[in-house]
């Protein structure tokens, strides 16, 4: 046999060294590996059995949803006429009461026109006194000259008389839009009734919020008017939800950083969508209930009394309670099971556990309504599952770990048979075999 060639002196040495170095590395990534996927499985999880006595409550089906809260009345004062600011009596936070002066300008102008009107009024009047005696067509001709005249004069008149606006209810002044000096150009432009609500001609728009818009004119809003007292939610709903919302449903409302709830009816709800939802459960602008993407309806809320702590422009939750049932009786969700295609809970009749049926109604905030088959302080027997976390003792003892001799419940350490053990020894239960020593053989 031929001889193989000697190495050169001290050279065996380095390469023992690197082999138990590659080695070493080979076994710390098993073991960190093995740790990794044995972290989540080597939980322990306990099942336990509490008995659980059925009880009459109330249930409440609701649709949430979040709007913006806003007076329920609300004026947009504007001047009918042009002219120039002479007073600005109020400013932004001022209570008013009911017809107290706001603002006012020249009247000059408007007392002009109408002693011009006047003027023209009664030149047709007399022309239609000459012609009495001619023709028909002539008479009739003469009385539509009186007509206009008439009409011109009137809303002279009233130019006049709103050349001072005034609160037409008992509020707050919100904005000022005016100075004194300011030249307004008259009725330009149509107004807009207050916060959607049905406005008047003339000095602009006054009314309830969530109604139609107003027609009166205005060349722009020179004082808004909110009231103190009354207050209304604007939300809106997605289509799924609008089947289920009706007028006269009673709401909760909760405001944006408030933990005390108000209450209210819905007043209105559209047909209409009015845009698409923009994020979160909010509609256009935040009003709430449809998702980005969803038609929203707007919805409105009437808030029921004189709550404190609502502000114009702020932002609530709110709950539309669709269905309410009083006095039923109820278990935890987690009782209800199926056996046999028939819904049942458990009970505990004289140490024996038994399966009832029972008809389910409502589901609501983890307990459903027990229509048939229980009855109030009747206990059913809930099952619930805890994991907890499994304790493994370290060392040689339990594991098939590095020079280990007895295998652990893992993988089996460098060298060891016994199945599954961690680098060092960090094993789980007893092994199936037994690890042999590092080089050694079964």
């Amino acid at each position: 046999m031929p001889a193989w060639p000697r190495l050169p002196r001290g050279s065996r040495a380095p390469r023992r060294i690197v082999v138990a170095v590659l080695a070493l590395l080979l076994v710390a990534t098993g073991a960190i590996a093995w740790a990794v996927r044995q972290r989540g499985s080597s939980d322990a999880v306990a099942t336990s059995v509490t008995p659980v006595a059925a009880t009459v409550s109330t249930l409440r089906q609701s649709i949430t949803t979040t709007g913006t809260i806003a007076p329920k009345s609300r004026a947009d004062l504007a001047f009918p006429a042009a002219g120039t600011v002479t007073e600005v009596k109020v400013s932004p936070g001022d209570a008013v009461t009911a017809g107290q002066p706001l603002a006012a300008i020249d009247a000059r102008d408007l007392s002009t026109a109408v002693q011009l009107a006047q003027a023209t009024l009664d030149a047709a009047n007399a022309q239609l006194t000459s012609a009495s005696g001619g023709t028909d067509t002539q008479i009739a001709a003469a009385q539509a000259q009186v007509n206009a005249a008439s009409a011109r004069l009137s809303a002279a008149q009233t130019a006049l008389g709103q050349a001072t606006l005034t609160a037409p209810f008992d509020g707050i002044v919100a904005t000022v839009g005016v100075a004194v000096g300011d030249r307004v150009s008259g009725p330009a432009a149509t107004g807009t009734g207050g916060t959607g609500g049905s406005g008047g001609a003339g000095s602009g728009a006054a009314g309830s919020a969530g109604g139609s818009a107003g027609s009166g004119t205005a060349s722009s809003t020179a004082i808004t008017v909110i009231g103190r007292n009354s207050w209304v939610v604007n939300a809106s709903v997605g289509s799924a939800d609008l089947p289920s919302i009706t007028k006269g449903l009673q709401a909760e409302i909760t405001p944006t950083g408030s933990a005390t709830k108000a209450f209210g009816t819905v007043s209105g709800v559209g047909v209409i969508a009015s845009s698409a939802g923009s994020g979160g459960a909010g509609g256009s602008g935040g009003a709430g209930g449809a998702a980005q993407g969803v038609a929203a309806f707007p919805v409105t809320i009437d808030v029921t009394g004189t709550p404190s702590g609502l502000y114009a422009g702020a932002n609530a939750t709110v709950a539309i309670i669709v269905k309410q049932i009083a006095d039923a009786v109820t278990v935890p969700t987690a009782a209800i099971g199926t056996e046999n295609g028939q819904t049942v809970v458990h009970q505990d009749k004289n140490g024996q556990t038994v399966s009832t049926p029972v008809t389910i109604g409502m589901v609501s905030a983890g307990v459903t309504q027990i229509v048939k088959g229980l009855a109030e302080g009747d206990e059913v027997l809930v099952e619930s599952r805890t994991r907890t976390p499994s304790q493994q003792p370290s060392g040689s003892r339990t594991g098939g770990g590095f020079g280990a001799r007895t295998g652990g419940a893992g993988q089996g350490g460098f060298g060891g048979q016994g199945g599954q053990g961690g680098f060092g020894g960090q094993g789980g239960s007893r092994g199936q075999g037994q690890g042999a020593p590092v080089g050694s053989t079964p």
